[in-house]
């Protein structure tokens, strides 16, 4: 960003003064992105990735899944029964030029460096208590001998030298790099064939080697070449008692005389390898976005009506015609629905009708009337008979529509509805003096999981003339009491499709019943990341696991698993800053030392042993400077005797910070053109520092005068003292 600088010119008359967060439509597809993760492979040439579906989704929409960034979608499996989706991503292929590096081993991620054992000859003399080692120069690339003396108190032979005294021994040893064979691993860990490395380019880096020794150093040797690498190691010998294993042959046996005997001894060298390869790798990162759909929360309401609904019977058979219908409600489409499916029957099945695959045509409501027939001998032996017809009413969703039903899938069901005609021979039943029945209504969730609370509302029933006096519920394999009241909570420890029934009963003795179907989920987790403080850099943010679960099947927060990283490798991983480990925390503290995009990603573990993984991006703002804007109260100033005969100016500061922050303090610079040039090569001088708004000067001589005024600012928003620095406190100020 440009700096943005303020300088008022002032013209003098004795002297010159210069100053320097979905609305969704109720049959519409609702969208879940995943975060691919940014990586890549030298053999893989595709993936497979596992999205876990939404809790809320009751069916993932086939051909909506999208994907950008590198590599492109091969294929996609949506499972009903594990709640997931399996998608291929075939990489984006690329020729990749890269420094690769090689070990002895490598595997499951860990690299295992070559080792070997020189040694260097340890020795004693003829006298049992001296001894000679060989050592090496770094300079002179040749070995030289230094003595050392066991204590006098010693017994003859002594078995090993004083290795208190021998912190400085270097041993080394030559490399050969011709066909020597190596894993080679690039830097995102993946391995690369060995004829894809350069032969030419293979080398050891100069001090890059290392030991298992408990004190070492690893030595750079004068005129190192990396291609025919000669590694030096200086150490301080560990307690060896020398054995016949560790004898040298004497190459001429007149060497060793009385107490006389040369050993190897080892010591441990550790290095590896780098060189250039050249190779096709497959890339991949980006998001995944697909389709879903929520259960439906339509409603089918069916009715059969019988006419006549009672007839006195005259010795023939009884013509009836009985009428289906139904009504859909709380669906805002009528195009969502395709067809109708019609069932009606008497309860004794030997008349039976239907209607299957009628045309909705955006009705939200059907009637079809059959023609039943009550055989007379219905009435032998009887004095009345009542003709029971059940049916039910189906409406199935277009396949385009996305809705699920939360019982049924793909249709909506009425159930069995009942009614009756009464045939009698003698006097119709007397009608019922009593009022108008209640009406039974159940306000619940259509969908719960496993061991979540659940409140069942029937405070919606009514009586048309009268007062509900009584409430009976009937909650199979729910746990919780509820007794005569109209509202209580309950849960279920049982998976699957659950029934509740309420029954009122009014002031008349009246009473009707009504039911609700709701599926019991598993006890899904679902990962969430929850995020405070201020997005910009060297803020305070704090990430909290903030997980959506069963109540009854808490977080483990010691599983919870965090990571943060830059999203692109422009950022080091250094610029992110917290204190201690981030596993196990259900929150935390971070702070960003450089503007960017980074991820965030969350993986955990309820007790029921689901687990999640979710990540956030968040783009840190950069911090911006502060804009200095300074200005004088007059154009000239003269001399003044009471002021000692000294100008007096008046400086005035209306600084700023453009995002936010607290423009702390200042300070005031002053340079006076001595040789009256105008161009103020002079020393700047520092006539103030504080946070006045108004600084005065008195200047001695008359010429031309130049004020200046460096700014610096406060963190506006809360920072993490720990990370932060005086120069993180950003500045600005009028000179170039």
């Amino acid at each position: 960003m440009k700096r943005f600088l303020s300088i008022v010119l002032l013209s003098v008359l004795l002297f010159d003064i210069v100053l320097q967060t979905p609305v969704v439509k109720a049959n519409s597809a609702l969208s879940s992105t995943f975060l691919v993760e940014t990586t890549s492979s030298t053999s893989e040439s595709q993936i497979e990735v596992t999205l876990d579906w939404p809790t809320e989704a009751a069916m993932i929409i086939p051909n909506r899944f999208s994907y950008k960034g590198k590599g492109t979608i091969v294929s996609v499996k949506s499972d009903d029964k594990t709640k997931k989706n399996k998608v291929v991503i075939s990489g984006e292929k690329k020729q990749v030029k890269e420094q690769v590096k090689g070990y002895q081993r490598y595997a499951l991620g860990v690299k295992y460096n070559f080792s070997k054992t020189p040694g260097n000859a340890f020795c004693r003399y003829s006298d049992g208590g001296k001894w000679q080692i060989n050592s090496f120069s770094t300079d002179t690339h040749s070995q030289y001998r230094k003595d050392y003396f066991r204590e006098s108190s010693a017994t003859l032979p002594t078995m090993y030298p004083p290795y208190s005294q021998m912190s400085e021994i270097v041993g080394y040893m030559n490399i050969d790099l011709t066909d020597h064979p190596a894993v080679w691993v690039n830097n995102a860990g993946d391995t690369v064939e060995a004829n894809k490395v350069k032969n030419n380019t293979i080398q050891i880096l100069s001090r890059s080697h290392s030991s298992s020794l408990k004190t070492y150093t690893a030595l750079g040797l004068k005129d190192y070449d990396p291609y025919k690498p000669r590694l030096a190691l200086q150490y301080k010998a560990e307690h060896v008692i020398f054995t016949a294993n560790n004898q040298i042959p004497a190459s001429n046996p007149a060497f060793y005389t009385g107490h006389a005997q040369c050993y190897g001894y080892p010591f441990n060298l550790q290095y590896f390898l780098q060189a250039e390869a050249e190779y096709e790798a497959y890339h991949y990162g980006g998001t995944i976005t697909f389709q879903y759909s929520k259960f439906a929360s339509g409603v089918i309401a069916g009715e059969v009506k019988p006419d006549p609904v009672s007839e006195r019977f005259d010795g023939k058979d009884v013509k009836v015609k009985v009428t289906i219908s139904s009504e859909i409600f709380e669906i805002k489409d009528p195009g969502a629905i395709d067809y109708y499916d019609v069932y009606l029957n008497n309860e004794l099945g030997d008349q039976k009708f239907e209607a299957k695959a009628i045309p909705a045509n955006r009705n939200m409501k059907i009637s079809r009337t059959f023609d039943f027939v009550i055989p007379a001998s219905r009435m032998t032996n009887k004095n009345s008979h009542d003709e029971v017809y059940v049916g039910r009413v189906r409406a199935c969703y277009k396949p385009s529509s996305y809705y699920v039903d939360p019982v049924n899938g793909k249709c909506m069901d009425t159930g069995k509805i009942h009614a009756s005609t009464n045939v009698y021979k003698e006097k119709a039943p007397d009608p019922p003096v009593k009022g108008m029945g209640p009406v039974a209504i159940i306000n619940a969730p259509t969908e719960v999981m496993l061991g979540d609370d659940i409140t069942l509302d029937g405070t919606s029933s009514y009586d048309p003339d009268g007062t509900i006096e009584k409430y009976v519920w009937n909650t199979p394999n729910a746990i919780g009491s509820l007794v005569d009241v109209p509202v209580g909570e309950v849960y279920y420890n049982k998976l699957g499709t659950q029934k509740v029934q309420l029954c009122v009963w009014d002031n008349d003795g009246e009473r009707d019943c009504g039911q609700h179907s709701l599926v019991v989920t598993e006890p899904f987790v679902k990962a969430n990341i929850f995020q405070s403080g201020t997005l910009k850099e060297n803020r305070k943010v704090t990430f909290s696991e903030f997980s959506f679960t069963s109540s009854r099947y808490p977080v483990i927060a010691s599983k919870n698993q965090w990571t943060i990283k830059p999203v692109y490798d422009d950022i080091p991983q250094s610029m992110i800053k917290y204190q201690g480990n981030l596993n196990g925390k259900s929150q935390f503290d971070v702070l960003f030392k450089q503007p960017g995009d980074y991820v965030v990603t969350l993986s955990v573990e309820n007790i029921a042993g689901y687990k999640d993984t979710t990540s956030r991006i968040v783009t840190i703002k950069p911090d911006l400077p502060p804009v200095t804007v300074i200005s004088a109260e007059s154009m000239i100033e003269y001399r003044d005797p009471k002021y000692m005969n000294k100008a007096k100016f008046v400086l005035r500061d209306t600084s700023y910070s453009p995002d936010g922050d607290i423009v702390a303090w200042g300070r005031w610079y002053v340079i006076f053109d001595e040789n009256n040039d105008g161009i103020f090569r002079e020393q700047r001088v520092l006539i103030y520092e504080g946070d006045a708004k108004e600084v005065i000067y008195y200047a001695d001589h008359v010429g031309k005068y130049q004020f200046h005024k460096e700014t610096i600012e406060e963190f506006g928003q809360e920072t993490i003292p720990a990370f932060v620095t005086v120069e993180d406190r950003r500045r600005s100020h009028t000179w170039e």
